[in-house]
This record gives C-alpha cells, sequence and structure tokens, in this order.
C-alpha cells in the first residue's frame, strides 16, 4: 500500500475513533440542545470521507467490504447541504454501529500495513 493511501486511512481511523469518544454516552436529544456537539460530529464525517474519496483505486479493490462509496456519499450529503437538518440523519446513527462496523465489523486497525 503506498504512503499516500497509508495516511488516508490513518486519518479515516483517527477521526472514527475521535468521533466514538466524542459521542461516548451522547443520545439523540443531545443533538438538539447542543449543536457544538452536531458540528463537531459533522467535522469528523467529513474528515473521513474525504479521506476516504481520496484512497485509491487499487486499496479500495483490495478492501471490497468496505463501503467506500457510502462514506463518501455520507460526507457529501452532510456538507453540500442535502440534509437540511443534520441532526435527523446523525441522530438516526447515534441509535445503531457506524456503517462499516454493522456491515464488515472491520477495525480501523486492520488496516495496517504490517
Amino acid at each position: 500500500m503506498d504512503e499516500a493511501d497509508l495516511i488516508c486511512l490513518r486519518h479515516i481511523r483517527d477521526a472514527a475513533e475521535e468521533s466514538l469518544r466524542f459521542a461516548q454516552d451522547k443520545s439523540r436529544p443531545d443533538l438538539d440542545r447542543d449543536p457544538m456537539f452536531v458540528l463537531a460530529v459533522l467535522k469528523y464525517l467529513e474528515i473521513i470521507g474525504e479521506a476516504a474519496g481520496k484512497v485509491s483505486a487499487s486499496t479500495r479493490q483490495k478492501h471490497l467490504s468496505v463501503p467506500w462509496d457510502d462514506i463518501t456519499g455520507m460526507r457529501n450529503r452532510f456538507i453540500h447541504g442535502y440534509s437540511s437538518e443534520p441532526q435527523s440523519c446523525l441522530g438516526n446513527d447515534l441509535e445503531r454501529p457506524p456503517v462499516a462496523s454493522r456491515r464488515t465489523r472491520t477495525h480501523p486497525r486492520q488496516f495496517s500495513p504490517h
């Protein structure tokens, strides 16, 4: 795996871990009460989606179980304003595991080159 992909995957892992840490013990009502929480979660999703979009086709092909298009699509919906109320979409996701873990049970550290 080339260095650029490793950097992207590290950014994905780090943002995912931070967002999970940040959202720990939070629930749907917190999204309505705390706009800083909403903005923080959206920023992490932006980082994850941007980095996923920069992963090379060859690396994507080697990791077909990762829903690359779903990840970048999620980022696009939030960042480009396809959802007028991001709290609604985020609230749905707080009630269930992240997309990648739902589909594959893949942990970000599995992308390690070693």
